[in-house]
């Protein structure tokens, strides 16, 4: 059985240290892989549009996902890296397979793939079809 950890992405703000030190803390103790989490823009608690606000707000600091796998890859030499979801319909999917795989590269094999969707509206079904092909192309591409 694999145990790896959610990466804890409000409490540590945006210090690089204790950022370093959870990771390294984390492989050192046996964890197999470390998993974060995407949210573009966290919501204002001021709207007023009824829907949920959720657990992080615009206050939040809250890294971007394959950038801040890039630096624990750099901080780690074997725990795995991962996503739970990256939001695909906010970013160029071929960038995003190209930015996965070069994390996947440089850390030895250790990233996982990131793709998934988050949030599907009406109208918007058919392109994140095509964005997912997109992805699932360019990764297995050499």
């Amino acid at each position: 059985m694999k145990i790896g950890l959610i990466y804890p992405q409000s409490e540590f703000g945006n210090d690089p240290e204790r950022i370093r030190e959870y990771a390294q803390s984390a492989e050192a103790l046996g964890y197999s892989h470390i998993l974060v989490s995407d949210h573009v823009l966290g919501a204002n608690p001021a709207r007023t549009d009824g829907l949920p606000i959720g657990q992080y707000t615009h206050e939040h600091a809250f890294q971007e996902p394959l950038v801040l796998l890039g630096f624990i890859a750099a901080a780690t030499r074997r725990i795995g890296l991962a996503t739970g979801i990256v939001i695909l319909p906010q970013r160029q999917a071929v960038l995003v397979a190209k930015q996965a795989a070069t994390i996947d590269v440089l850390s030895g094999g250790t990233a996982a793939h990131p793709s998934g969707v988050a949030l599907v509206c009406a109208g918007v079904v058919e392109e994140l079809v095509k964005i997912s092909a997109a992805v699932i192309l360019a990764w297995r591409l050499p």
